[in-house]
């Protein structure tokens, strides 16, 4: 048998190669591949921080003092940005943080005591969230020490700020890992675990979306003003990136005061807390939760006899006369509800659109200028999340879930094409369009008075009503159901050209729209000129999904591995062909016997 170390090392390995999900990559893809690209993700966004940051400091005219002080906002921001990544990191690798399924029965026949399971899984998440601590700081750990350097400090002084940086940073990462940990593990503990389950993949989103909107909107309170006010904002007491500063001008001892004491007091006792809670619930989840798994199922049964089940039931058949319909829509939002794969994908695209809206909310909130400004920048942040959330829909309804169930579709398929393309149609209206809708006119109809409320959302739907028509044009499949060839998009040229027009683009149409709500007459030529198009859009993808040739497409072909260039033109191939054979024939004659 082997020794105990041999075994963490081993197991180690093991859990460090799936501290992230690589399930949605094809069978010919490297995860090695993928790790380096995100590796290379993180070192790039530091050295960008450092080309557009430390030369702003090293030209300065300022004395080094205000410097210091000027320097404050770029400290926090980038201990934020390290909580932020070592967050995301926990949230991707959601699954793989406390024992599953695949643990437990891999692991739980071997003769391998829970102890040596614990510290290997443990040290796997402490390599992971460290490399992405480093990552992200590799390049501005390296001039940040240099700017904050007292101006009478030597070797000692600079080896001491470098010092407290990284172990400021170190700390930082290690606290939110660890809080998330926590969270996961009590509640592990606390739900039965059918309930944890079902109700773990809406805890992975929440989670994701909240560090996303403490990132954007917190205020920046980095300043002298703010820090040493006798009634300290809520935002400094509730918010980690500030703890973390404080901590770092205590071990630097750049900057006594009492508000960096306390601020430095709640970072550590805050870390501390943070490390306790997650090896006690650690502890018991392996102690209690791997005698479990095995015995439960993953999904709690539905109650039908329940009230609530009965009044979904009649809602169901009302919206969806059809069987046909409702079974695909139900598919749909259920397999949405159970796939993590589908969660995460859904998440990061959604996120892009939730960062950018919070981004507008932010500069709304800072701003003190005239009342247009809001207007334009709820109407645009409204524009984001509507596009983003049929995007990260749409894009997820490409990739499959189980593709060895694709034989009932395939068994069961008695309708025309069009009617299953209208069912997927009426899924993607379902979770995309209809929750940003519904939410955009609670919101508005409460902060607008009456016609700029009603007009924006006319426009809303016109806008959801095109995207949705438009995206489906040409898809013929069943969601999650088909298989799917990754590869097929240069995403390295197209992402960043494509980014541009879209982010241009919802911005200029968001002025267009708050130019034209005090217009009546312009308002309705635009209001015209959006049904136009998704009317044309609509046209078209009925046009095509009515068509007579047109057959449900379950299986992505692949490309042909040769194809003709065709580069002789309109020469004389003949020729060609006669003094080929003429110049082989005299190569084989000039050959020795």
């Amino acid at each position: 048998m082997l020794s105990e170390a041999k075994q963490v090392k081993i197991l180690f390995r093991a859990f460090l190669s799936r501290i992230l999900d690589f399930e949605l990559l094809s069978n010919g893809a490297e995860s090695q591949n993928l790790l380096v690209q995100f590796a290379a993700l993180l070192g790039a966004f530091s050295f960008v921080l450092t080309i557009l940051l430390v030369p702003r400091y090293g030209t300065s005219t300022q004395s080094h003092a205000a410097l210091i002080v000027n320097a404050w906002h770029d400290e926090e921001f980038l201990i934020a940005t390290t909580i932020a990544v070592s967050a995301f990191l926990m949230v991707l690798s959601w699954d793989t943080l406390i024992p599953d399924r695949r643990d437990c029965i891999a692991l739980g026949v071997l003769p391998v005591r829970s102890r040596t399971i614990l510290l290997a899984k443990l040290a796997a998440i402490g390599s992971a969230t460290g490399a992405a601590v480093v990552l992200v700081n590799i390049f501005t750990s390296f001039c940040y020490p240099l700017v904050l350097l007292p101006s009478a400090g030597g070797f000692f002084t600079l080896l001491r700020t470098f010092l407290a940086y990284w172990i400021t940073m170190l700390a930082a990462g290690i606290f939110i890992a660890c809080a998330v940990l926590s969270i996961q593990g009590i509640l592990t503990q606390v739900l039965p675990q059918r309930l944890f389950f079902r109700i773990s993949g809406l805890l992975q989103v929440t989670v994701f979306f909240f560090v996303l909107a403490i990132y954007f909107l917190k205020p920046p309170l980095a300043t002298p003003r703010d820090l040493f006010a006798s009634r300290p904002s809520q935002w400094l007491l509730w918010t980690p990136s500030y703890w973390f500063f404080g901590l770092f001008h205590k071990l630097n001892g750049s900057a006594p005061g009492r508000a960096f004491n306390w601020l430095a007091l709640r970072a550590i006792w805050a870390l501390l807390a943070s490390l306790l809670g997650a090896a006690v619930a650690y502890a018991l989840s392996y102690a209690r939760t791997m005698r479990r798994i095995v015995e439960q199922p993953d999904i709690l049964p539905a109650e039908r006899s329940h009230g609530t089940g009965m009044l979904v039931r009649w809602l169901q058949r009302r919206a969806f006369r059809k069987p046909l319909q409702r079974a695909l829509v139900l598919f749909t939002a259920r397999t949405l509800a159970r796939s993590r794969q589908h969660r995460l994908l859904i998440a990061f695209y959604f996120g892009i659109g939730v960062a950018i809206a919070l981004a507008y909310f932010n500069t709304f909130r800072e701003s003190n200028v005239q009342e247009r400004l809001p207007i334009h920048a709820f109407i645009t942040a409204s524009l984001f999340l509507l596009f983003f959330a049929i995007l990260s829909v749409r894009a997820s309804f490409v990739l499959p879930h189980t593709l060895r169930a694709n034989w009932v579709f395939r068994t069961t398929l008695v309708h025309r094409p069009s009617e299953y393309l209208n069912a997927v149609r009426s899924s993607l209206y379902l979770i995309s369009a209809f929750p940003i809708w519904i939410v955009c006119a609670v919101l508005f109809a409460g902060m607008w008075s009456g016609r700029p409320a009603l007009e924006h959302i006319l426009v809303l739907i016109l806008i959801g009503v095109f995207m949705v028509e438009r995206s489906l044009n040409g898809f013929r499949k069943i969601p999650f159901a088909c298989s799917y060839l990754p590869g097929k998009a240069n995403l390295k040229v197209t992402l960043a050209l494509y980014g541009s027009i879209i982010f241009f683009g919802m911005n200029a149409l968001g002025a267009i729209e708050t130019w034209t709500l005090n217009r009546l007459v312009a308002y309705v030529v635009v209001l015209i000129v959006v049904a136009a198009f998704a009317a044309v859009a609509f046209h078209r993808r009925a046009e095509f999904a009515n068509a007579p040739h047109i057959s449900l497409q379950f299986d992505d072909v692949p490309p042909d591995s040769f194809f003709s260039l065709d580069l002789a033109g309109d020469r004389d191939l003949t020729n060609d062909d006669e003094n080929v054979d003429s110049q082989a024939a005299g190569a084989t004659r000039k050959q020795p016997s």
